[in-house]
C-alpha cells in the first residue's frame, strides 16, 4: 500500500471510529472520485453512456462501498484503491446487465446516433494522455489529426494488449497493482505493457498519417 493510501485509509478508520461513515466516505471520494469516475467513463459501454452518466454509476457505488467499508480490513486483501475499484467495476458491470439485457431494444435506438461519437471514447482518451501537449494555436488541428491517428492504432491492439495500456497509462496504475489485477507477477506484467507499446509504435509508424516529431509519442 502506497504512503498516500495508507494516510487516506487511516483517515477513514478514524472516521468509521467515531461512527461517522459518511465522512469516512467522503475521505475517499475526495481522494479518489475523479479517478474512479474516469474508469467508469472509459468501461461504460457506447450503448449504455447513451443514456446513463459515469457520475450517476460512482454514486451507486459508493452507497456500496458505504456499506462494505466498515468491514474492509477484515475481508479484504486488497490495497485500498484497487478494492474500490473492484467495487466500481462490479457496479458497471450490473449497469450493463440492466441497460443492455432487460431494456435492450430502448437502449439500442437511443444509441444510434452516438454511436459513432462514443466508439473511439477509450482510444482518444489514451491518445491524449499518450501524446506530447502542443498548446500552440497553430498546433491544435494538427494535435487532433494526430490523435484520431492514434485512437484507429488503439482500436487495432489485441485485447490483452489494449487493456493493459489502458491499466497502465488510462487508470495510471503501478506495475505492481496491474499485476494483481490480471492475476500474474510483475515481470510478466511490465514485459507485458512493454510489448504493447512497441507493438502500438509499430502500428503507428505503418500508418501513412504518421509522423516522428518530437514529444508526439511519449512512450516509444
Amino acid at each position: 500500500m502506497s504512503q498516500n493510501d495508507s494516510q487516506i485509509l487511516e483517515q477513514v478508520n478514524e472516521a468509521l471510529k467515531s461512527d461517522a461513515t459518511a465522512t469516512a466516505i467522503q475521505i475517499l471520494f475526495e481522494a479518489y472520485g475523479s479517478r474512479l469516475e474516469r474508469l467508469i467513463s472509459v468501461r461504460l459501454d457506447p450503448r449504455v453512456a447513451a443514456r446513463v452518466d459515469a457520475a450517476d454509476v460512482l454514486q451507486e457505488a459508493f452507497v456500496e462501498i458505504s456499506e462494505k467499508i466498515p468491514s474492509y480490513q477484515e475481508s479484504s486483501q486488497l490495497p485500498l484503491y484497487l478494492w474500490l475499484r473492484t467495487i466500481v467495476l462490479e457496479r458497471v458491470i450490473a449497469t450493463h446487465r440492466t441497460h443492455l439485457v432487460t431494456q435492450k431494444r430502448d437502449v439500442r435506438r437511443e444509441a444510434k446516433r452516438h454511436r459513432a461519437e462514443n466508439s473511439f471514447d477509450s482510444a482518444m482518451s489514451l491518445a491524449n494522455l499518450l501524446l506530447g501537449d502542443d498548446t500552440s494555436v497553430s498546433g491544435k488541428a494538427i494535435r487532433t489529426e494526430r490523435h484520431q491517428v492514434l485512437a484507429e492504432a488503439l482500436e487495432q491492439l489485441s485485447p490483452s494488449d489494449h487493456e493493459i495500456v489502458l491499466l497502465r497509462i488510462y487508470e495510471n496504475l503501478t506495475n505492481q497493482e496491474v499485476s494483481e489485477i490480471l492475476g500474474i507477477d510483475s515481470g510478466a506484467a511490465s514485459k507485458r505493457f512493454i510489448r504493447a507499446i512497441q507493438r502500438l509504435g509499430n502500428l503507428l509508424r505503418s500508418l501513412p498519417d504518421f509522423e516522428t516529431t518530437s514529444g508526439f509519442f511519449k512512450h516509444v
